[in-house]
C-alpha cells in the first residue's frame, strides 16, 4: 500500500531528482507488480535501515491529482511510507453525512441548480459555496487545490471516462466516497419539486409529463420497504460497486502476499534459489562440510527433487551432496516429505517457482507443526507461538526470548532453535518476521 505523501523518486535510489509527493493512497499486490521485471529493482548494497530491499515503479497523482510515474521502496524511508494491510479492511474510504438538496441536485438550493441547469448564470452557481454542504465537502475531497471556479463542471463530469483536469485520479478518489443521501429510486416527490421549479422558467413542454412518468416507473423503494421486514428508509450510505468490489479483491488476495512477504523475510537468513550446502554429515566438529559463497546458475534449479534426495547418502565433504538446497534451504528429509504430501512424482526441478511452491503450500504449514500457518491464516496462538515454531524450521529465525531450543538452553531472543557451530540465529531476518508478527496480531485485536 502506498499512502498519501509518499515520495516518488526519478530514479531507484535517494540520490534521485526531481522527486514527488503522491495525494492518494494505492493498494497494489506483490503478484501484480512482479508481472513487469522493467518497473522493479533489488538493491544490491543495504539502505539506512540495514537491509537490501526492492523498489517497485508506481504510476500515482500528486496534490493536484495530476498523474505522476517514479520509483518507491518496499519499507518506510525518510520521506515516504509504504506499508501492508494483513486483514480485509476499508483503506481510505470516507464516509459523508452533511447536509444535501432534498430536489437530489448537486446544489444547496434548486434555484442554484436551475440557474446552472438553464445557463442563466455563468459564475455564481459554480462556486462551491452555491454546492450543497454535502458536495462542497466531496468536491474538496477530490480537488484539494483546486479554485472551485468550475467546481459543478467538475463534478458533473467526474464519471464520464474523458481526460479532464487530474482524470482518471479524481474519479479514482471517489470511488473511496461513502456519502449519505436520499435514494433517488426513492420519493418521486422529489423529482417533481424539480421539474416545477423547471417549468417556473421554462413553461411547461411535454417532455417533462413523459420524464415524469418514466420516473414514476423507476421508483422502487418504498415498494421494496414495504414487503421486506428491516428494510432501511433511503436515507442511507452509498457504496461505489467497483471500490468495494477491488477492495475486499485485493484484501482476499492479502493472505497470499503475506505468505509471500514471510517467506522473502526468511529466505533472508537462509540464501537464494541457488543456494544449498552439503551438511554436516561426516564432518569433523559438526560444522558445515561445504557452503559457496556464489553458487552457480542453475546449481540448485537445474536439479530435479529426485536427484536432490539421491545425494543423501554422500558425504558432507563432498560437494555434489545438496543437503540444504534453496532460497528456504530445504533440507532433504524435508523435500522428501514435501514431495509425497504434494503428490509430485519427483521429476519435477526444484526451480524458483517449485521452490515458492513448496513454502506456500508445505513448509509454512509444516513450521512448528502447523503453529505458523495457525496463527497467520487463522489468528490461533501468540506472536511468541508463531515465531518459536519458524525458528524450528528455519536456523536463521531466533527463538523468542525465554524458550528452550533443541539442546536445552534457554534462548535470549538471539538464538537459533538449532544454535551450533553450523547454525546460527540471523538478527535482521528474525526483527521483521518479529515485526510482521505483532502486525497481524494488531490487526486481529
Amino acid at each position: 500500500r502506498v499512502d498519501r505523501r509518499t515520495t516518488l523518486y526519478r530514479d531507484h535510489g535517494h540520490e534521485g531528482q526531481d522527486a514527488k509527493q503522491t495525494d492518494v493512497v494505492q493498494i497494489g499486490t506483490f503478484a501484480e507488480l512482479q508481472k513487469d521485471a522493467s518497473r522493479q529493482f533489488q538493491e544490491t548494497t543495504a539502505g539506512d535501515d540495514g537491509e537490501k530491499r526492492r523498489w517497485w515503479k508506481i504510476d500515482s497523482a500528486d496534490v493536484h491529482r495530476n498523474s505522476i510515474t517514479g520509483w518507491v521502496r518496499e519499507q518506510s524511508f525518510a520521506g515516504g511510507r509504504v506499508t501492508r494491510e494483513f486483514s480485509q479492511s476499508w483503506i481510505d474510504f470516507e464516509c459523508h453525512d452533511e447536509d444535501h438538496d432534498p430536489a437530489h441536485t448537486i446544489f444547496a438550493t434548486t434555484g442554484d441548480y436551475v440557474d446552472y441547469a438553464l445557463g442563466s448564470d455563468t459564475s455564481g452557481p459554480r462556486s462551491p459555496d452555491r454546492l450543497s454542504p454535502l458536495m462542497a465537502a466531496i468536491y474538496r475531497v477530490l480537488y484539494p487545490t483546486g479554485d472551485g471556479i468550475y467546481a459543478a463542471d467538475d463534478l458533473c463530469g467526474l464519471g464520464q471516462n474523458t481526460p479532464g483536469a487530474g482524470f482518471p485520479w479524481p474519479a479514482f478518489r471517489a470511488s473511496r466516497l461513502i456519502p449519505k443521501h436520499e435514494s433517488e429510486w426513492a420519493n418521486p416527490a422529489k423529482w417533481q419539486e424539480l421539474i416545477d421549479a423547471i417549468e417556473q422558467r421554462t413553461g411547461p413542454k411535454p417532455e417533462h409529463e413523459e420524464e415524469k412518468k418514466r420516473i414514476a416507473r423507476l421508483v422502487w423503494w418504498d415498494e421494496v420497504r414495504a414487503g421486506v421486514a428491516g428494510f432501511p428508509g433511503p436515507d442511507v450510505y452509498h457504496i461505489n460497486p467497483i471500490g468495494l468490489v477491488g477492495n475486499f479483491v485485493k484484501s482476499a488476495s492479502g493472505l497470499d502476499e503475506l505468505i509471500r512477504e514471510i517467506g522473502d523475510i526468511i529466505s533472508g537468513g537462509e540464501g537464494g534459489y541457488e543456494s544449498y550446502n552439503t551438511g554436516t554429515k561426516d564432518v569433523p566438529g559438526g560444522r558445515v562440510g561445504y557452503s559457496p559463497r556464489h553458487p552457480l546458475p542453475g546449481a540448485v534449479t537445474d536439479k530435479t527433487i529426485n536427484e536432490i534426495i539421491a545425494t543423501e547418502s554422500l558425504s558432507g565433504t563432498n560437494h555434489n551432496r545438496l543437503f540444504a538446497t534453496g532460497k528456504y534451504q530445504t533440507v532433504i528429509a524435508t523435500l522428501r516429505r514435501a514431495k509425497v504430501v504434494m503428490n509430485l512424482s519427483g521429476d519435477e526441478k526444484y526451480d524458483a517457482e517449485m521452490q515458492e511452491r513448496v513454502f506456500r503450500e508445505f513448509l509454512i504449514n509444516k513450521a512448528g507443526g502447523g503453529a505458523l500457518a495457525a496463527f497467520v491464516k487463522n489468528g490461533v496462538g501468540a506472536v511468541d507461538d508463531a515465531q518459536n515454531a519458524a525458528a524450528k524450521e528455519w536456523a536463521s529465525i531466533a527463538a523468542p526470548n525465554g524458550c528452550a531450543i533443541q539442546d536445552g538452553r534457554i534462548s535470549d531472543g538471539t538464538l537459533s532453535y538449532y544454535e551450533s557451530p553450523a547454525n546460527h540465529a540471523f538478527m535482521p531476518s528474525t526483527s521483521r518476521l518479529r515485526d510482521i508478527l505483532e502486525a497481524i496480531a494488531r490487526t486481529r485485536i
